[in-house]
C-alpha cells in the first residue's frame, strides 16, 4: 500500500480559505453533517461554536474545493460568525480506493510514508500549483514550518506554522494541526487552521484535528 505526494496537497489547497475574511450570520454551531464519499455516507459530529460556511462564504468555498486536484473536501466548518480565521476542512484523497486494513496497520504504513521528504515536496509543488490557478498567482505560502510530529493510536499528524502573504497585504502566521485517519475503509485528513504562530497554538490545532476524526463515523 502506498501513499502518494498527493495526499500532502490538502496542507496547501487549504490555505487558500485565508484569502478571505467574510462576517456570517451569527450560529450557535454543533448538529450534524452527513456527506457521502465514493457511494459510502459518512456523519460528522460537529463541535458546538463551528459552522458550515453559508452564503458568500459557501461559494468561496466551493471554489477553493474545486481547485484541490488530488483532494475531495466533503467538509468545511468555520468558527461561527468568521470565515478563514480558525476552520477545519476534511479532505479525503479523489483517486484512493478503499482501504481493506486495520487502523493500526494503516497509521503504521502511513507513518512510514510521510516521512519522506521527496513525497512531501511533490505534494506542495502541487497544491501550489492549485492555489496559483485559483488565486492568480496572487497568494505565497512557506511551508517550511509544517512537518510530521507524531502518530498514535487514532491519528498521524503533520503540524507546525505556515506563512500565507496574499498580493498586497502582509503575511500572516497560520498554526496547523492535521490528522490523518482511517474510518472505515476511507483515508480521511482533518485539517486544523487558526492564526497564529507559538507552539501552544499548534498543539490546540492537532487537539482539534484528533477530536473532529473522532466525530466522523460511517453510516
Amino acid at each position: 500500500m502506498k501513499f502518494r505526494a498527493h495526499r500532502f496537497n490538502a496542507l496547501v489547497a487549504a490555505f487558500a480559505a485565508t484569502l478571505v475574511s467574510t462576517p456570517l450570520a451569527a450560529q450557535e454551531g454543533g448538529g450534524q453533517i452527513e456527506f457521502t464519499v465514493k457511494g459510502e455516507t459518512f456523519v460528522l459530529d460537529v463541535p458546538e461554536g463551528y459552522c458550515p460556511p453559508t452564503g458568500a462564504g459557501a461559494l468561496i468555498a466551493a471554489q477553493f474545493a474545486d481547485a484541490d486536484s488530488a483532494n475531495l473536501t466533503p467538509v468545511n466548518i468555520q468558527r461561527c460568525g468568521t470565515y478563514g480565521e480558525d476552520y477545519v476542512l476534511i479532505k479525503t484523497p479523489r483517486m484512493m480506493p478503499a482501504v481493506p486494513l486495520s487502523k493500526p496497520v494503516f497509521l503504521q504504513i502511513m507513518t512510514s510514508e510521510i516521512q519522506k521528504q521527496d513525497m512531501i515536496q511533490q505534494g506542495i509543488e502541487t497544491g501550489k500549483k492549485d492555489i496559483d490557478k485559483v488565486t492568480d498567482g496572487k497568494m505565497d505560502i512557506d511551508f517550511e514550518g509544517i512537518r510530521y510530529r507524531k502518530t498514535d493510536d487514532q491519528c498521524v499528524y503533520l503540524a507546525g506554522v505556515a506563512q500565507v502573504a496574499v498580493q498586497g497585504e502582509e503575511s500572516n502566521s497560520v498554526a496547523v494541526g492535521s490528522c490523518g485517519t482511517l474510518v472505515g475503509t476511507r483515508h480521511f485528513f482533518a485539517h486544523a487552521y487558526k492564526k497564529g504562530e507559538t507552539s501552544e497554538d499548534v498543539e490546540n490545532r492537532m487537539a482539534l484535528s484528533r477530536d473532529i476524526s473522532l466525530r466522523i463515523s460511517q453510516k
